[in-house]
This record gives structure tokens, C-alpha cells and sequence, in this order.
């Protein structure tokens, strides 16, 4: 606990202590006005469709039905699933005008089910993303009845009494936007006061969360691509109303979708560093045409070679049908490393549109054991020694002891570094990829005072068989070569494709003593594309 608090922020603190002490108040409504647009709404990017019946949802990939108040916050349920349940998703989703109907009874049924200030819905994290959502409901061509623009209204006034400074970070972000949104939509004094509260927010969070490479600084390629739906959902509502923008907020579009870009595999979905699962992902195609639509004449290019994101950590290798990506960053900012896994000198493998090597990803944030084996080192393409973690998660999304990257090296055709996540032990596990014109050599060294056991981690795709022949490996037309490995083994481990949604697949684990030379070799043909 202290080597996690110790990190905050003293502003998070103080309003730990606010929020427990602090009571909201509703006040008296007024009457409610709409200010008029200007602008032409643009279409923004659809969700993923999740009501399938007037009451019923599939919501992270399990069935739900909400027929009384209670079913709002059932505590059988995931608190997460509940807060998804809140956001009233699919009021933006895919063929959304189709079920304008259920839409407009299910803000009613919201609004009976949940009264001021009582149950999940209310936490400031769901208000905020169902503030949002309703207003851009009503902004794509939905009338809004009296009972149902008094409840928005109501909403954004206690979301301005509400705000997760404690948090810091996405929830922060999202917080902001709703302030921004429910300031533009609504008219009058107190719509005002929340237009420039979101406006000073946003303007300070994104210059704070948005890093020079244009990556958002939990460095997760999924909340790198929410963050930026976000981006571009806030141009399109300010320059609707014809309202100033946060200062900021145009700048980073480009730079993001480029951050993006890289993080990418060529099957179109990110990469799985942190928090990351491609179904919770908004993806690079949906946000490049929306960044489009908004005016923003931003077109996908990846270079050759190697490109260092030098502010998140990250380095991607292209050549051909070939991309790599190498982590060697930060877990994320110190403050709030809540999406963090022990993920250091990981890397990811795609040959064309199919993944090779990949990190597991996530499937719940859920405080369990199952939450702590995916954040954890032996989920990742790394190594571990004797079991320990590199850096010291605990809880749902707490971090105590962090590893550090040092001597991080970025030539022309190499990547070098190193992380003291087990300097407690004494060690130092330095990483070093060369890429050379027929194959990747990837050096390990356990650097100590006495030979040191490590075991370095290759999760395959699932589908995909490794084949073992001595201290060679065949996989998906690639071949592997070993020097030092002391033992090799195929081990079955459990691929995320989605919150409660794993696959099966193999992994190949290496035990090796101080040092380990990995050779992946592969034909002209995967170089030359």
C-alpha cells in the first residue's frame, strides 16, 4: 500500500478524502432550454449494438435483462457489466435508427429505475458516458420529451459535483467531456458554468494526457483509441454549436491517429499492451473515417524500418509482410498506473493480416486471480525469474514497486534495453532485437552477481501449433533457433478476444541460465511482402 500511494498526486488524495465527506445536492431544476446548432451534427463512430429487445441486452458478451429497478445493480452481476449496462451504449450503436422506439422507453425506463443520486448510474463514470450518449441521441434527429431533457439536465448537474480527481486519467477525461457536452447542449447560467468547467479541464488534461508522440499516456492502444473517439466526438459538438474548443484538442487528432497507426496490426485491430482487447477497441478504420468527415485530411502511412514512439516507450519494426512491436516504456503514468501490466521489453509479431506472437490481453477487471494472470509477467512476451513480477500489481488496478526501462537504445535496425523490475533480486534482465535481412535475433541476458534461471515467453495466436524439433521451432513459416535454452516446452494458455470471451492457444516457454539467444528466421518472400 505505501509503495502505491506514494506515487500520487496530493490533489488525489485530498479528494479521496472529498469524495467520502462530500455530499451532492440536486437543487431545484429549471426550466430547461436547448441551445440551437449551427453546424450540421457529423456522424461519429457507431458502437457495437447490444440491445437485441426492448429489455434485453448482450452487454460484454453476456445476456442480460433489465424488467425491474433492482436488475440495475444486481450485485451477482460485474460491476463492470453494470457500468456498461448504464451507459445506454446502444443508443449510439450500428443501426441505432432502427430501434429509435426501444431507445426513447429505455431513457424512461432509466430515469423510473433510477432515482437522483442512488446506484451505479450514478457514480460519475457512467453519468458521464450516459450524458454523452444521450445527447448525441439527440443531436443524430431524436426528440427528447420534457421528463427525459429534465433528467439530462439534472445529470449534468451533479456530474459537475462530481468530478474523479482522485482518479486522474481517462475517468478524468471522460468527466470533462461530459461537462463540455452537457455545456453545449444545454442553455442558460449554470449550462454555462459547466461549458467553461469542461472547458478548462479538457484544455489542461489533454496538454497533461496526451503525450509529444501523439500517445495517450496510459499507453494502451485501446484507451488510445477511446481517447481519441473522444477527441474527435468533442470537435464535432463544439463546432455544432459553434462554441470554442479546448485548447488543444484539434492538435492532437493527427498525431494520435498516427500514434495509432503504429500500434495496429495489419488485421486492422491494436495491439494488446496493458489494457488492451480488440472488441473494446474503437478501430483505426472507424476513426480514420470519422477524423475525415470532421475535416481532418489525415491519411494511414507506415514507414519502413523501425519508428520509435519515443514519449510512450514503444518501438515498431515493418519490412514487408513483417511488423513487430517492442515495448520499452514506462508502465504508464506514475500517478495512476491502473491499466499497467507487467508488460516491459514484450514484444508482438504479425506476418501479413495474421498475428504470430501476441500478449493475452484482458478479459476482466475484476479483483482475481484471473485479473492478476493477465496483468502478469508470464502472460506477456518477456521473461520471468523465479516467478516473481516485474512490477508489483495487486488489486484490480493497483501498482506498487514499478520496473523502470534504462539504457533504452533505438538504431537504425536495433532495439536495446533494460529493466530493474528484479533488481530486488539482484538482477537486470537487458533485451536487445536486431533486425537483420533473413531473421530477428533477440539477445536476453539476466545480468548479476551469480548465474541467474529465467524463462522467456512466447505466446502463439491461437490456431497456430508450434512444432519442436531439439532447439529449433517451426510456426506459421517461421522458424525459431535457440543458443542456451535449457529446457523448451509447449504449455496451453488462455487468449482474450473479449471481456469473458478467452480462447484456448499455446505457448512456448524457455528456461535458460543467465543468458538466451532466440533466432526467428523467415523467408524472402514474408521480407519483400
Amino acid at each position: 500500500m505505501f509503495r502505491t500511494v506514494r506515487h500520487l498526486k496530493l490533489r488525489q488524495v485530498v479528494h479521496r478524502l472529498f469524495v467520502i465527506a462530500k455530499p451532492r445536492f440536486l437543487g431545484k431544476t429549471p426550466t430547461v432550454r436547448v441551445r440551437p446548432t449551427s453546424r450540421v451534427w457529423v456522424t461519429p463512430v457507431s458502437k457495437h449494438q447490444t440491445m437485441h429487445g426492448p429489455r434485453e441486452f448482450r452487454i460484454l458478451n453476456e445476456n442480460i435483462s433489465v424488467n425491474v429497478a433492482a436488475d440495475w445493480n444486481d450485485p451477482r452481476r460485474d460491476k463492470l457489466l453494470l457500468y456498461h449496462l448504464h451507459y445506454l451504449d446502444d443508443l449510439t450503436a450500428t443501426g441505432a435508427a432502427d430501434r429509435k422506439e426501444w431507445h426513447s422507453s429505455l431513457i424512461d425506463l432509466w430515469i423510473e429505475h433510477n432515482p437522483p443520486l442512488a446506484g451505479n448510474g450514478w457514480e460519475p463514470y457512467p453519468l458521464s458516458l450516459r450524458l454523452v450518449n444521450c445527447i448525441k441521441w439527440a443531436l443524430a434527429g431524436n426528440k427528447l420529451s420534457n421528463a427525459q431533457l429534465e433528467s439530462l439536465w439534472t445529470q449534468a448537474h451533479v456530474m459537475k459535483q462530481s468530478v474523479e480527481h482522485h482518479l486522474q486519467a481517462n475517468h478524468l477525461l471522460a468527466n470533462a467531456k461530459a461537462l463540455y457536452f452537457g455545456g453545449c447542449f444545454f442553455a442558460g447560467q449554470e449550462a454555462d458554468r459547466w461549458l467553461r468547467a469542461g472547458t478548462r479541464l479538457l484544455s489542461s488534461q489533454i496538454a497533461e494526457q496526451i503525450l509529444c508522440d501523439g500517445g495517450h499516456f496510459e499507453r494502451s492502444p485501446m484507451y488510445q483509441s477511446v481517447t481519441l473517439d473522444d477527441m474527435l466526438d468533442i470537435i464535432n459538438i463544439g463546432q455544432s454549436f459553434d462554441i470554442e474548443l479546448p485548447a488543444g484538442v484539434k492538435d492532437v487528432v493527427i498525431p494520435m491517429l498516427g500514434w495509432l497507426a503504429q500500434m495496429t496490426h495489419p488485421d486492422g485491430e491494436p495491439a494488446y499492451f496493458n489494457d488492451s482487447v480488440a472488441a473494446n477497441a474503437v478501430s483505426l478504420a472507424d476513426l480514420h473515417g470519422y477524423s475525415n468527415r470532421l475535416g481532418f485530411a489525415a491519411g494511414i502511412h507506415e514507414k519502413e524500418g523501425l519508428v520509435a514512439l519515443e514519449n510512450s516507450g514503444y518501438v515498431r519494426y515493418k519490412r514487408g509482410a513483417l511488423k513487430v512491436i517492442v515495448d520499452a516504456g514506462e508502465i504508464g503514468p506514475d500517478y495512476q498506473p491502473g491499466h499497467a501490466h507487467c508488460d516491459c521489453l514484450s514484444f508482438e509479431l504479425s506476418v501479413r493480416t495474421n498475428r504470430v506472437f501476441v500478449n493475452t490481453g484482458v478479459s476482466t477487471y475484476n479483483a482475481n486471480a484471473r485479473r492478476h494472470l493477465e496483468r502478469g509477467t508470464e502472460s506477456h512476451n518477456t521473461v520471468s525469474v523465479a516467478g516473481e513480477e516485474q512490477s508489483e500489481i495487486w488489486g484490480a488496478f493497483r501498482v506498487g514497486r514499478r520496473a523502470r526501462p534504462v539504457d533504452v537504445d533505438v538504431g537504425e535496425s536495433h532495439v536495446s534495453a533494460a529493466h530493474d523490475g528484479y533488481q530486488r533480486l539482484g538482477i537486470l534482465h537487458r533485451r536487445r532485437f536486431d533486425f537483420l535481412a533473413d531473421r530477428i535475433e533477440i539477445k536476453d541476458a539476466l545480468e548479476s552477481d551469480s548465474p541467474s534461471i529465467g524463462v522467456a515467453h512466447f505466446h502463439c495466436h491461437p490456431g497456430l501449433n508450434p512444432v519442436v524439433s531439439g532447439t529449433d521451432i517451426e510456426i506459421a513459416g517461421l522458424r525459431l533457433s535457440l543458443e542456451n535454452a535449457e529446457k523448451i516446452e509447449v504449455l496451453p494458455y488462455e487468449y482474450c478476444e473479449g471481456f469473458n470471451v478467452r480462447r484456448p492457444g499455446k505457448k512456448i516457454t524457455v528456461t535458460f541460465k543467465s543468458t538466451l539467444t532466440t533466432c526467428i528466421y523467415y523467408e524472402d518472400s514474408l521480407y519483400n511482402g
